[in-house]
């Protein structure tokens, strides 16, 4: 861990605060230091979008959370954005000639620096191994499906149960005309498909505290969702372990892909609908 306390106190680092909402750099930016969260929390997000009217959120760091990192070694400009998800304070110095300076006139904690920017780096890389075979097991699975149905949609379900290693997980399916009701449509725990009735959430996201059937000790619950289209949300669920942060990592990067096929079954009962409908007609 590093002493904080010490940077602080160090001519090397500015001390700099930002409100919430703050921008620290964006896409971009020419932005040569390296940061370090000292207190507060920042969200690292890539753009989605070319308008860049949308973003994916990265990672969100916390007391002692380090980026800007590439600044050591790499001229180029910033690939993600980042701002203070509440009011923040960072360490601040220049990736190149200040961090030179600061391991010449303070080899020790130079260094000390330089191993826990390494050992966090490591870290990053192995997290991130593990979501490219989470994704890779997933549309695997995605590929060989032949028919889209219940039960293909049910042994996703199932094989995303199996990778992000959860004890349950449970499907409420939403009517894209009525994007505040939604109702259990399939549980894990279950060997039939359920479908209990219809009921009116609070907002428009489904809250652990709505649902009255028993759940283990931790609950991330996700929205299903292309664009503003509500298809539903999923549970994942565990009895007596809680979900890691990079197990969230997980959840959210395959629930993008379930959504896109879930849509299509939505879209195909849909069409099928309009033709019954058309041929009573």
């Amino acid at each position: 861990m590093l002493d904080l306390e010490y940077l602080k106190n160090s001519k090397h680092f500015d001390h700099i605060f930002m409100k919430k909402g703050d921008i620290i750099f964006d896409t971009g930016a020419l932005d040569d230091n390296l940061y370090i969260v000292v207190t507060g929390k920042v969200s690292v997000e890539k753009y989605t979008t070319i308008e860049r009217k949308e973003t994916k959120v990265l990672a969100v760091l916390k007391e002692g959370g380090v980026f800007g990192e590439a600044s050591i070694t790499s001229f180029l400009p910033k690939d993600v954005k980042t701002s203070a998800l509440e009011d923040t304070s960072l360490l601040r110095i220049d990736g190149k000639q200040g961090i030179r300076t600061f391991i010449t006139k303070d080899p020790v904690k130079g260094l000390e620096l330089l191993k826990y920017i390494i050992a966090l780096t490591n870290k990053r890389l192995l997290l991130a191994n593990e979501q490219i075979i989470a994704n890779y097991e997933m549309n695997k699975t995605i590929l060989e499906i032949d028919k889209i149905d219940n039960q293909s949609i049910f042994r996703l379900i199932d094989k995303f149960k199996y990778i992000i290693g959860c004890d349950y997980i449970l499907y409420f399916k939403s009517n894209p005309f009525l994007p505040n009701y939604t109702a259990l449509f399939y549980d894990t725990r279950k060997e039939a498909m359920i479908s209990s009735d219809p009921f009116e959430l609070e907002g428009t996201d489904l809250k652990v505290d709505e649902i009255k059937i028993p759940l283990g000790k931790s609950n991330i619950v996700s929205k299903l969702n292309i664009g503003n289209r509500v298809l539903g949300f999923i549970v994942c669920g565990r009895e007596k372990k809680e979900f890691l942060e990079n197990d969230i990592k997980n959840i959210n990067s395959i629930i993008t892909g379930l959504s896109g096929i879930i849509n299509q079954k939505s879209f195909l009962d849909e069409e099928r609908l309009k033709g019954f409908i058309k041929g009573y007609d």
